[in-house]
């Protein structure tokens, strides 16, 4: 119990030490990773999104360019670990509108997007710009503009 202790007490300093992971030197963020790949058959991590800030769980998807998490205006999003994306709670959202800086099709006035996976399933939804932070609040990541 004691070993424990003395590791638990080094890492806290660590993380005190380092101002909760995040390099502000070198600009080196960082962020938990969560699952198993024998378990759960992915990985995934937090994301703090707008402001104030709503936590997401994202899949680490390395065969896919979208970052897509559910929104609450998604009927049929299933449930997640955490609460659906609440686009007008966030100050700082804005929506990707249709034209040149649409990357997928125009659908509501909205530029929208269709993922296709091997499996035979599919995400769509909407491009929006907001803040974005890797990890939860105990890396004190710094937020970036993000178009997802």
């Amino acid at each position: 119990a004691g070993g424990l202790r003395a590791a638990g007490l080094l890492l806290w300093q660590f993380v005190l030490q380092c101002r909760g992971l995040y390099d502000p030197v070198h600009h080196i963020e960082s962020a938990r990773i969560y699952g198993n790949i024998d378990s759960y058959a992915y990985y995934y991590m937090d994301l703090l999104i707008g402001m104030p800030p709503q936590r997401v769980s994202v899949i680490i998807d390395t065969g896919s360019g979208v970052t897509a998490f559910p929104c609450r205006s998604c009927p049929h999003c299933g449930h997640h670990i955490d609460p659906n994306f609440d686009f007008s709670k966030s100050s700082s959202a804005s929506w990707t509108s249709c034209g040149t800086g649409c990357h997928g099709s125009c659908g509501g006035g909205h530029c929208s997007y269709r993922q296709g996976y091997t499996e035979g399933s599919s995400i769509s939804g909407w491009y929006f710009t907001d803040d974005v932070r890797m990890g939860d609040a105990l890396q004190r990541n710094p937020p970036v503009r993000v178009s997802m």
